[in-house]
């Protein structure tokens, strides 16, 4: 599949308290990222289709929101082909380290959209 949405992520004011309701309403497995206020959440099964995704405080760098992350080749030019698309800025491409590229966009509505580039893991 090109282009699969590979992860949800929910950015609020005070990422322990979304995540303990989150927890609480649907009982993930959920895991705190040492040192920040990120919360992984196993919200797939480990089938095919599934995803899993995280809460956290976003810190003012972007509103609070719900977004997915799609899953590109290269985040630079996808990032670029949707503002051309008629998309807006949200935040541009960055890197993680031990995550990958990142970037976001709002669509025609508003909405912000994700994309990745996955970190190359050696084997």
């Amino acid at each position: 599949m090109k282009n699969p949405v590979v992860y949800w992520e929910i950015n609020g004011t005070v990422g322990k308290k979304l995540a303990d309701f989150y927890l609480g309403v649907f009982e993930w497995e959920c895991r705190n990222e040492p040192g920040s206020d990120f919360y992984h959440f196993k919200s797939g099964n480990d089938e095919k289709g599934s995803i899993n995704g995280g809460v956290f405080t976003g810190k003012g760098a972007l509103p609070h929101h719900l977004t997915v992350h799609v899953q590109v080749d290269d985040v630079d030019a996808y990032y670029k082909k949707a503002l051309a698309k008629g998309g807006t800025h949200a935040q541009a491409p960055f890197d993680v380290k031990g995550v990958g590229r990142m970037g976001f966009f709002r669509d025609p509505d508003g909405h912000i959209i994700g994309l990745i580039t996955p970190e190359d893991k050696p084997a």
